[in-house]
């Protein structure tokens, strides 16, 4: 009869590690037997439901930390959507030129701007949002500023909520001239006070707003104009019907030189 070959200090300390392992996967419920284990007629018990959330945590966790990354993500941009503070009014200011000052005024002029608009939500404040863009002089521009300040220029008549403009008479006759659409603006008329461009702009230089922003220098350039409707599908037709009755209350207001939002 061959004799056994006797354990050296080492092996046994292997062979107790690997059984203490297959013990444990056992115990976890990731395998049923093993070799390793000697039959001594021991039953292992049951692992636990925590014990077995603990085993697939264990095994997943990069997925579960990437996961819970997203949807973190995702519940934040969600949470502030639904926060998010509506304006009372939309304006769109546009720079069209290298010589405009239009851009540089255009946060006095939001402020301005809220002295002659009433708080239209009833939520106890009253909010103007302006946004600037600066559009490109040259049609034919193709570098990655003159494109992207087209598509914002674009998405902002698509969307339709800022039925407010206060721009350049250049970028006025650019759109009934250049773009053909003559009948994009309100026309005006004299009697309401302030001076008239081409029939639909009124000069900002000669209202209550020039003084309001501070802007005493302001040029015979910067003309105020008032979107006219245009069922083209683009944005609610009830809505921006709503916004541009907004629009006309704070232009009458600014001819009337009535400041309803006193402000310190």
């Amino acid at each position: 009869m061959a004799k056994k070959k006797r354990e050296t200090d080492d092996e046994r300390a292997a062979r107790d590690r690997e059984e203490r392992i297959a013990l444990l996967k056992m115990k976890q419920g990731l395998i049923e037997d093993s070799e390793l284990i000697p039959e001594t007629g021991y039953k292992l018990p049951e692992p636990t439901k925590w014990e077995k959330f603990a085993a697939f945590c264990s095994l997943n966790k990069w997925f579960i930390i990437v996961g819970a990354f997203i949807a973190s993500v995702v519940i934040m941009c969600v949470t502030q959507a639904l926060t998010k503070e509506k304006a009372d009014i939309r304006v769109l200011v546009v720079r069209y030129g290298e010589s405009s000052e239009l851009d540089r005024h255009s946060d006095r002029i939001a402020q301005a701007l809220e002295k002659f608009c009433r708080d239209f939500d009833e939520n106890g404040k009253v909010r103007v949002e302006v946004n600037t863009i600066n559009f490109p002089t040259n049609d034919e521009a193709t570098d990655q500023r003159s494109v992207t300040e087209r598509q914002r220029f674009n998405a902002e008549l698509q969307l339709a909520e800022a039925q407010m403009l206060i721009v350049d008479a250049e970028f006025a006759d650019w759109m009934a001239n250049v773009r053909m659409q003559p009948n994009a603006f309100k026309e005006q008329n004299d009697e309401n006070g302030g001076k008239v461009y081409n029939n639909v702009g009124i000069l900002m230089n000669s209202t209550a707003l020039a003084k309001e922003a501070h802007w005493n220098k302001c040029p015979d350039s910067v003309v105020i104009l008032i979107r006219n409707e245009l069922n083209d599908g683009s944005g609610s037709v009830k809505k921006n019907a709503e916004y541009r009755e907004r629009a006309e209350e704070v232009l009458q207001n600014i001819l009337e030189g009535n400041v309803v939002n006193p402000q310190d």
